[in-house]
C-alpha cells in the first residue's frame, strides 16, 4: 500500500491564493465603502455651501437694492441742497434790496 505522502508533492497555490483574493477583496470593500461615506459626507458638505451660496447671492442682491435707494436718497438730498442754497440766495438778496432801500 502507498503511503499518501510517498507521492510527489503537488502544490496548492490555488487555495493560497483564493485566500489572498478573498482578503483583498475584503480590504478593497472595506476602502469603497470608506470612500463612499466619506463621498456622501462630501456631498452633504457640498450641498450645505450651495445654501450659503445662495443664501449670500441673497443677500447681495438685497444690498444692491439698498444701494440703489440710498444713492436714490442721496440724490434727493442733494437736489434739496441745491434748492435751499438758491433759496437761501434769493432771500439774502431780497434782505439786502430791503436794507438798501
Amino acid at each position: 500500500m502507498k503511503d499518501e505522502f510517498s507521492g510527489p508533492l503537488k502544490p496548492r497555490p490555488i487555495v493560497i491564493q483564493c485566500s489572498l483574493n478573498q482578503k483583498s477583496l475584503r480590504i478593497k470593500n472595506q476602502k469603497f465603502q470608506k470612500t463612499q461615506k466619506k463621498n456622501e459626507r462630501l456631498k452633504v458638505e457640498l450641498a450645505n455651501e450651495r445654501q450659503i451660496i445662495l443664501e449670500l447671492k441673497a443677500k447681495m442682491s438685497d444690498v444692491g437694492e439698498v444701494r440703489a435707494s440710498n444713492m436714490e436718497l442721496i440724490d434727493q438730498l442733494q437736489k434739496a441742497k441745491a434748492a435751499i442754497e438758491k433759496l437761501s440766495a434769493i432771500r439774502d438778496r431780497q434782505k439786502t434790496q430791503i436794507d438798501v432801500s
